[in-house]
């Protein structure tokens, strides 16, 4: 029987697609999400439903997502027992794996290897 492997890169709204509501996800890949979403509850604040593996990939130099949010998201997750990496780019920003690439192809490449080797090493889901 072949072994699902679903996932999800999430550009944006890493909160809502953490928490799995009903996506039938292995895991998630977020992309410089934001962590401080305004109206909707902060991703530090649902990670006890986060059921999934998660990777998160964040730019050092993005204003949006300040370091204080991702080590928030950190404690939350550890706390949570949800397996995890955050990973923050120096001098990269928001987009960087996107629109600006070819300025931060350093950043890139070790990003997308460290996509590759997440989901290479996820957990078999025997589905």
């Amino acid at each position: 029987m072949p072994v699902r492997r679903n996932y999800l890169k999430s550009v944006s709204g890493q909160s809502r697609a953490a928490t799995n509501r009903g996506l039938d996800l292995d895991a998630v890949v977020g992309f410089y999400a934001k962590l401080s979403p305004g109206r909707l509850p902060r991703p530090a604040e649902r990670a006890g439903s986060i059921g999934v593996p998660l990777l998160g990939l964040f730019g050092g130099d993005d204003p949006s997502i300040p370091a204080d949010d991702i080590t928030q998201f950190a404690m939350a997750l550890r706390q949570a027992g949800v397996r995890h990496q955050l990973i923050t780019y120096p001098n990269a920003p928001h987009s960087f794996f996107d629109i600006s690439f070819d300025e931060h192809q350093q950043a890139c490449g070790d990003a997308w290897h460290r996509v590759l080797d997440f989901l290479e090493h996820l957990p078999v889901s025997p589905r």
